[in-house]
């Protein structure tokens, strides 16, 4: 039974009924001596604590996405994925060559397609999961699409942005409003050496998290689907973690990426007791995995970076004000505030609206000139401020 859904949570409502009327019926009729008397009861009164807290806790995560499976919840690392030499399909790039497997193929609300994906990418060696949404009228086109990377949170999965932030909805809604054009939609597995955190790094002697999220997934796209092929056409967007690589993503590849939004980011390489020494003791590798530290001390590229934070998000707000205090021109940073909402999937997903018409603007699909002007200046619901960096 899975831990994201309404079935786990109907189980868990009738144990939360079941178990206090259970403990009524039998609180007289426990038998034995004083003691086992005891221990029964108290048996009844945990058991049925026990039950609203379950209750709690599957509502809760149904509703933030902490976790998205049970051996996310244990800490348990998933098999490792394999592709069938024969089934797999082949795909070629300038690093090897790379095989995938089709899963489910799911038709959206949309028009589109949801196509779930086992990768193997040929330069990381990675194995894991991508979902890839092709839009309406892909099937019966020829021509070619922007590409938005969609980059979870630590314990995320790539159903937390179809589940939890529900993008498929956003990025249908932001069309509707004509702020941004078909796109074609990846969403690949960030968490690929559990039970560790590898933050989106290439680990020395590890798995090689970046070169997956990059090389292999650009690989996957440019070979088998219709992909523009431009940095400007390419935009890629992290909650938490996913921020941090999403910006790391754009300042180590900018002729891949021209555009990156962090929901919640933060800036600064960690080491805490879900990554350990994720650089092997190097403080070079850790300054080069640190966006705070390229943008101060690399050459910044020609790029447009949007952050979204709350003023009470302890886990993003101050790292992001010190990183756009950092940065400088070429690269074009944006700010996106709002007034109050914690460091969680549900605060962070409210500013999907604002930012995908900021992101249509930057990917050239937005459908009118004030859409387009919209996403100079990313105003709306949420309390807001843009301020492009100019200064050298």
């Amino acid at each position: 039974m899975s831990l994201i859904g309404t079935s786990l949570q109907i189980v868990a409502l009738l144990l939360t009924l079941a178990l206090p009327a259970l403990a009524l019926v039998l609180w007289a009729r426990v038998r034995g001596p004083a003691l086992a008397k005891i221990a029964q009861r108290l048996s009844l009164v945990v058991l049925a604590q026990g039950a609203a807290v379950l209750l709690v806790f599957v509502t809760v995560n149904d509703q933030f996405g902490f976790y998205a499976s049970w051996q996310d919840l244990l800490g348990v690392p998933p098999a490792p994925a394999r592709i069938d030499a024969i089934t797999g399909v082949r795909f070629h790039g300038p690093w090897g060559e790379g095989a995938f497997s089709t899963g489910s193929v799911t038709h959206t609300p949309d028009g589109g397609q949801l196509i779930a994906l086992t990768v193997l990418g040929s330069a990381s060696g990675v194995t894991a999961r991508v979902l890839v949404h092709l839009p309406a009228g892909y099937n019966n086109g020829r021509r070619d699409y922007p590409v938005l990377e969609l980059i979870s949170g630590w314990r995320g999965s790539p159903e937390s942005w179809t589940r939890t932030f529900r993008v498929l909805d956003a990025l249908r809604a932001a069309q509707h409003r004509g702020t941004l054009g078909p796109v074609i939609t990846v969403i690949p597995s960030l968490n690929v050496g559990l039970p560790r955190d590898v933050e989106c790094t290439d680990v020395p002697g590890g798995p090689q998290a970046e070169t997956w999220l990059t090389t292999d997934i650009r690989d996957l796209l440019v070979s088998q689907y219709r992909v523009l092929g431009s940095a400007r056409n390419w935009g890629v967007m992290g909650y938490s973690t996913g921020g941090y690589c999403a910006a790391k993503m754009l300042l180590h590849r900018p002729t891949w990426y021209g555009t990156a939004v962090a929901l919640g980011g933060y800036f600064e390489a960690v080491k805490d007791s879900t990554t350990g020494d994720l650089w092997g003791g190097n403080p070079a590798l850790r300054n080069t995995n640190s966006p705070l530290w390229l943008v101060t001390h690399r050459r910044r590229p020609a790029a447009d970076f949007l952050a979204f934070s709350s003023r009470q998000d302890r886990d993003s707000y101050a790292s992001t004000e010190r990183f756009l205090r950092a940065a400088r021109a070429p690269l074009r940073t944006y700010q996106l505030v709002a007034a109050r909402g914690g460091h969680n999937d549900k605060a962070l997903a409210k500013a999907l609206p604002e930012v995908l018409d900021w992101l249509g603007a930057r990917l050239g699909t937005a459908q009118c000139e004030v859409c387009r002007l919209v996403g100079q200046t990313p105003a709306g619901s949420l309390s807001s401020r843009a301020s492009a960096s100019t200064s050298g």
